[in-house]
């Protein structure tokens, strides 16, 4: 297929840029751009021959993916979004740090969603001048890949936006560079207000964000940080007036802003919570995201705005499609839970953003969040595609369907109903440690069949040729090493009572075949990684799952001494079973456990000081 936009030569070079990722398919197309002032797009379709009037590039975006998709509905198509922006922030900070290439084929993808801004979430990933140990062996994003990042997009009507902190989760700094912690640390991950060293730090990112990224919007942070004031600050100052303190520092970090011709935008949890009693004071030039992830009525999300509303007029909303909680994602959650967001923010904010957060280790690809972020887009839009259409659209960006796109739930789908609260059973038995167990997490020999049926889905549709195919290859090995890990516990411990060495036996063969089956799924999920992200960071997941293999090797190796009469106990299960009952409910059991340390070991996996 080729694409021609008849009377603009920059939209004209977009296209074939954009083709770089994209492979077009059937009849030639023409289209002539309209530019008008209007949210969103119209389509106007004569065989073939298109006409798209648009207000922003990104619009003009939108109308393509859904005209080269055949997603057009009749002879006029439109699209009326209910929120002026709608973007996606990817985290960049919690070890995966998404590598250029990977980073504009999912810019040119979101285009054609009509999301019209893509925030990186940073921390210290970002080379900053005056800061050499900012994000150093971290994959910190270049001045220049920044620039490289914010040009592509450009092309394409999407926004780059920086999402830095300026008061905690500075962990990283912390924890690895005594000059940030001498000069600059309060408590924990918490910075030290009021230090004349933060502020030299503060303004040497923003000014590097003011000269890199094209956009005159800054998103500076400040969420969850209960511990503000208790560290190094109360040591030199006492007890103080903390809603006092916190506007000081707000200020600071707003007037920076305005320095460099940036508008600030800040989480609203501590705004929230300090503004509870009147005292607490806003900047002018500072926009409130207010954010939740869990809410499942429209109401509650209501309640969560005003609290917002109540202190400004300028604030956003961010929700989230859960990718932070183990390998696998949670679509059908995220939209349980981003729906009635939706419903509630459009017509209280004009700026509405997904979230793709990282936590633990950033083990779930990016990509198992498309399915939502498609149902997502297209319900923020006064004029929805249909499921028909939806899919064509979905077809052509990623070769599968939406429902496809939701196989990446199965992982954790371990009973036959939707995933409508949070699991991660993939997670946390594929770390279960055969010997020490964890007391709350039990586990489901039944599951065992739906492992098996959701590997044979998954593998199926890894056969196919995409970009996506690599995720459903990682994620079947994910379900062929649970499927014979599961229950193995239970069995292990019940069989060591009662010293039956034939069902040992079997035990220890089962453990060498799930030994090679990690294996190959750590080798998968290296090509996975290195896919997205940068090498940097892959580290944690080599010493993870190279951790669970090892550790399989012990338990095998201790059970043959114990068959073998070589030993005549296993001290690990000598130890009475705490491991709690199975619920048994519509779940099937399955529940929520994300720490990879609390999986693994009751030991300490490393030392955290409590300062």
């Amino acid at each position: 297929m080729k694409i021609t936009v008849t009377n603009d030569e920059t939209l004209q070079k977009a296209i074939i840029l954009s083709q770089s990722y994209f492979e077009y398919s059937g009849s030639d197309i023409e289209i002539v751009s309209i530019k008008k002032d209007i949210l969103g797009y119209v389509i106007t379709n004569k065989r073939n021959n298109f006409a798209v009037e648009y207000g922003r590039l990104v619009d003009f975006f939108h109308a393509v993916g859904v005209i080269t998709s055949k997603a057009v509905m009749s002879d006029t198509t439109y699209s009326k979004p209910y929120f002026e922006r709608m973007g996606i922030m990817v985290d960049c900070a919690r070890n995966g740090v998404a590598n250029v290439n990977w980073l504009k084929r999912f810019i040119v993808t979101i285009a054609f969603l009509g999301y019209d801004y893509l925030g990186l979430y940073l921390e210290d990933c970002l080379e900053v001048e005056g800061e050499p140990l900012m994000g150093y062996m971290r994959g910190r994003f270049t001045q220049a890949e920044i620039q490289e990042i914010v040009e592509f997009a450009h092309n394409f009507g999407v926004e780059i936006i920086p999402y830095i902190q300026t008061l905690a989760h500075l962990e990283r700094l912390f924890n690895h560079w005594d000059p940030y912690v001498c000069q600059m640390k309060d408590i924990a991950n918490i910075i030290l207000i009021d230090q004349p060293r933060t502020y030299e730090f503060i303004e040497n990112v923003i000014k590097t964000c003011a000269k890199n990224f094209k956009t005159k919007r800054i998103h500076i942070g400040m969420d969850e940080a209960p511990m503000m004031l208790r560290g190094s600050y109360q040591d030199k100052h006492g007890v103080v007036d903390k809603v006092q303190v916190f506007s000081r520092h707000v200020k600071k970090v707003c007037d920076i802003c305005d320095k460099y011709g940036l508008e600030p935008i800040a989480w609203a949890d501590m705004f929230e919570q300090y503004g509870e009693n009147g005292k607490l004071s806003l900047p002018d030039n500072l926009t409130l995201n207010s954010w939740s992830y869990y809410y499942k009525t429209k109401e509650q999300y209501c309640q969560k705005l005003e609290r917002s509303t109540k202190l400004t007029r300028k604030v956003s909303f961010a929700s989230g499609v859960w990718t932070w909680t183990g390998y696998a994602p949670l679509n059908d959650y995220s939209l349980k839970t981003s729906f009635p967001a939706v419903r509630a923010a459009k017509d209280k904010v004009n700026d509405f953003c997904v979230t793709l957060w990282g936590d633990d280790g950033a083990e779930c690809p990016r990509l198992s969040a498309m399915g939502a972020l498609l149902e997502i887009s297209n319900y923020a839009n006064q004029i929805k595609l249909n499921k028909t259409n939806l899919s064509k659209l979905s077809r052509f960006l990623t070769g599968y369907s939406i429902k496809e796109l939701f196989a990446f739930d199965l992982p954790n789908k371990v009973f036959d109903r939707k995933v409508d609260q949070l699991i991660n059973v993939s997670k946390y038995v594929l770390y279960l440690d055969l010997f020490m167990g964890v007391r709350d997490r039990s586990e489901n020999i039944e599951w065992r069949k739906y492992f098996n049926e959701n590997k044979k889905k998954l593998l199926r549709l890894s056969k196919r040729k995409s970009e996506y195919a690599y995720v459903y290859r990682l994620f079947a090995e994910l379900c062929a090493i649970n499927e014979l890990k599961c229950g193995l516990f239970g069995q292990l411990r019940q069989s060591y009572s009662q010293k039956d060495l034939g069902k040992l036996e079997q035990i220890s063969d089962q453990i060498s075949k799930i030994i090679k089956r990690v294996t190959i799924f750590k080798d998968l999920q290296e090509t996975a990684w290195l896919k997205e992200n940068k090498p940097f960071g892959i580290e944690v997941q080599t010493i993870r799952l190279g951790g669970l293999k090892s550790r399989l090797e012990y338990v095998k190796r201790s059970l043959d001494k114990f068959i073998n009469r070589e030993i005549s106990v296993i001290p690990e299960l000598e130890q009475d079973d705490q491991s709690q009952p199975l619920t048994v409910d519509e779940y099937n059991g399955a529940s929520i456990f994300s720490s990879y340390e609390m999986n693994v070991t009751y030991c300490g996996l490393s030392y955290r000081p409590m300062a």
